[in-house]
């Protein structure tokens, strides 16, 4: 398997790249947090896969959080784009039952690696509609955290999220992280993986409401991009006719 790797230079030189990709193609990234996330407990997030953004989009909310960043990627794109390793990204083969063990046991070890990290997973395994019901939803996530929480205490928080245009040209990335839930040991995976799929659906409903409604203050920016055409023309017009 492909393993997430950290080096001196290419690591902080890719995370880079990957923030200024993101402020070149987005208005800003905004999140809103249902509860206080733990910074000493291992945190596993699950979810929706909505566009070829999204691994990058945790780049940039571990890095805001300031949380050690792990994302689960299929290892068949993985091997194309091989410099993500060094952005946090590890692969899985599917359909592979001994290279899926191998990754799953590499993720549970990374899981309880001090300091804790921050782990993105997409349980739907593809990119796919945000108004899909029910969300698509592997029993992976539910497996792992089960075997995290053996050793020790791992939380599981829904991350939902959407990108919208709006009235301005470049789209805005707005996220949205459940509660984080404290994973019982002994728990069936079917009944975890329900659950989960439950707290992932109820953060993408409760997102799509808040769009709808304009209901967003409460949406913080993490992350400004790059102005638009429109934006710079809108300056140049404001600048010149206070001058006037």
């Amino acid at each position: 398997m492909i393993q997430a790797e950290h080096h001196s230079l290419y690591t902080p030189f890719w995370q880079w790249y990957i923030k200024n990709s993101l402020r070149s193609h987005f208005s800003s990234l905004r999140v809103y947090s249902v509860s206080e996330l733990p910074k000493d407990t291992p945190l596993l997030w699950h979810g929706t896969h909505v566009s070829f953004w999204d691994g990058y989009l945790g780049v940039a909310l571990a890095a805001h959080l300031q949380l050690v960043y792990r994302v689960m990627m299929l290892e068949e794109n993985l091997s194309k784009y091989s410099f993500l390793r060094f952005a946090g990204a590890f692969g899985i083969a599917r359909g592979n039952n001994r290279g899926t063990l191998e990754s799953m046991r590499y993720a549970a070890a990374e899981l309880l690696t001090a300091p804790a990290r921050a782990m993105l997973i997409f349980p739907s395994g593809e990119i796919g509609n945000p108004h899909q019901r029910p969300i698509p939803f592997e029993a992976g996530v539910a497996a792992l955290a089960n075997l995290v929480a053996k050793d020790k205490e791992v939380m599981v928080c829904a991350l939902a999220i959407r990108l919208e245009h709006g009235t301005q040209a470049k789209p805005i990335a707005f996220l949205r992280l459940g509660a984080p839930r404290l994973v019982q040991i002994g728990m069936k995976t079917s009944a975890l993986t329900a659950l989960l799929q439950a707290d992932l659906e109820q953060e993408a409903s409760a997102l799509h409401q808040d769009l709808l409604e304009q209901n967003l203050s409460q949406y913080q920016s993490f992350l400004h991009g790059q102005s638009g055409i429109l934006e710079f023309w809108d300056g140049i017009k404001k600048r010149f006719g206070a001058r006037a």
